[in-house]
């Protein structure tokens, strides 16, 4: 699972990968905003983004509101899903809102919607995250109601995948090896680059398979278990459509037994001109 600290949050520590993303965001009550400029660094195609970037700020999002919901406790990742409906704006800028659709004394479900400068909506996200079971995952002090971040910390690679230290092995293979600034706040594999693990896992089979270049549309992550020890490695299946391919994908955990942490089942597409 995902992890959310209220008190611990990683996109404001300088030298964590989530620093290096330009994210900015503004949580106020039940109501959250983000926005973000998608440049080459989280790109995963010349006119499409990475679309496990846009879930990580979703998980952000919807993660604090859940974790004002569940208070003391907070709240982790049990799935998240994005879907992007359309090429890169021109400008490259996303504009977030995020809201809760439900919750309960242990459950919430929320949902980001990513806007270009326009008015027109890009894509979307809908998570479901749950109250930690475990004791030490409270915020006793609660969280702030108003709280604006802003990720500023210069990248030192040209890309996302390359900053973290993800390596495609073979098509379908992608490892990662866990290290502190890609920790969450339970020291284990922050939820987005699982799902940037399967993204760049589900583009090359996608590829290999097809005979030409694809990038990811949707990604649907379930959180099975905490990615604690690594180095984490993917393997995938290729699922045909006439129009696009699924890739199932399944990351595990060789230091716990070779434990599944994670299924991600990937929507692909061939990458826009």
């Amino acid at each position: 699972m995902s992890t959310h600290h209220g008190r611990d949050l990683h996109a404001d520590s300088r030298g964590h990968f989530m620093s290096t993303m330009g994210f900015e965001y503004r949580m106020e009550g039940p109501q959250a905003t983000g926005r973000v400029v998608i440049g080459p660094y989280l790109q995963a195609g010349r006119r499409w983004p990475g679309v496990a970037a846009l879930l990580t700020f979703a998980d952000v999002l919807i993660g604090q509101l859940a974790s004002a919901q569940t208070y003391p406790r907070i709240s982790v990742t049990a799935d998240l899903g994005v879907t992007v409906f359309s090429p890169l704006p021109r400008d490259g800028i996303y504009e977030m809102t995020a809201e809760i659709l439900k919750t309960g004394r242990t459950m919430t479900v929320g949902e980001t919607r990513f806007y270009s400068t326009d008015g027109r909506l890009l894509a979307t996200s809908v998570g479901t995250f749950v109250a930690s079971p475990r004791p030490t995952d409270e915020a006793p002090n609660g969280f702030p109601d108003t709280l604006t971040a802003r990720t500023t910390t210069e990248a030192t690679a040209p890309s996302l995948t390359q900053q973290v230290g993800i390596e495609l092995i073979e098509p379908g293979r992608a490892e990662i090896t866990l290290r502190p600034d890609l920790f969450n706040a339970t020291e284990s594999l922050q939820g987005g680059l699982v799902a940037l693990l399967g993204e760049v896992a589900a583009a090359s089979a996608a590829t290999a398979h097809t005979g030409h270049a694809s990038v990811v549309s949707g990604l649907q992550v379930h959180y099975l278990a905490a990615a604690r020890v690594g180095p984490f490695y993917t393997s995938t299946e290729v699922e045909d459509t006439e129009q696009a391919s699924r890739v199932r994908v399944e990351v595990r955990d060789p230091g716990r037994d070779d434990r599944l942490v994670s299924l991600i089942l990937a929507d692909t597409r061939p990458e826009p001109a």
